[in-house]
């Protein structure tokens, strides 16, 4: 690994948009599974006796840390990474607290259409994309750049928080269509 051209960074998703939606409905979905289960408890142990009640009890904190393991680390608190190296780059989404990384994206740099910040000026450039996928942490996010893919008639595009180090790196494997921007601040 050439250290001169490798980057990589790693953001944490922030509760906004359908983040927040999804974390709003993962703790609705907390209580009404707890409160269900202690009404299932108090019906069925009206006529048994407290046993039912306190087993019901006992099932709610196992249903939340199995729900939470689930859900929570999946669809409200994960990470975004991207990597540079040896000519490519590669998006992962990384959940369970680092445990788990899946691949999104992964492509030659130089095999990029376009790569630039994401300003008014390139608008026409994102815009009326066929694929959308996001990699900042916030929408945001003042170093925010866009990667426009043309590959089999298909137009993606994938926004990302930039470093300067990055778009240096993606600059010396595909310098024509990569725009630098002296505004970033990581």
């Amino acid at each position: 690994m050439n250290s001169g051209n490798f980057a990589e960074y790693t953001v944490s998703q922030k509760p906004e948009g359908k983040y927040l939606r999804n974390k709003i409905l993962c703790i609705a979905l907390y209580i009404t599974l707890a409160l269900g289960l202690l009404l299932a408890g108090f019906l069925l142990g009206s006529g048994a006796g407290s046993f039912v009640v306190i087993g019901c009890m006992c099932f709610i904190p196992v249903i939340i840390i199995v729900l939470n393991h689930l859900l929570w680390t999946r669809f409200v608190k994960f990470d975004h990474k991207y990597v540079v190296d040896s000519a490519k780059i590669k998006f992962s989404e990384i959940y369970h607290g680092g445990k788990t990384e899946k691949v999104v994206f992964e492509k030659l740099v130089s095999s990029l259409s376009f790569i630039a910040p994401v300003t008014d000026e390139y608008k026409d450039k994102y815009e009326g994309a066929d694929v959308y996928m996001d990699f900042r942490g916030t929408v945001t996010s003042p170093d925010s750049y866009f990667i426009l893919d043309e590959a089999d008639g298909k137009k993606t595009v994938i926004f990302f928080e930039a470093t300067k180090k990055a778009v240096k790196v993606m600059s010396f494997y595909n310098k024509k269509n990569t725009i630098l921007s002296d505004t970033l601040s990581i």
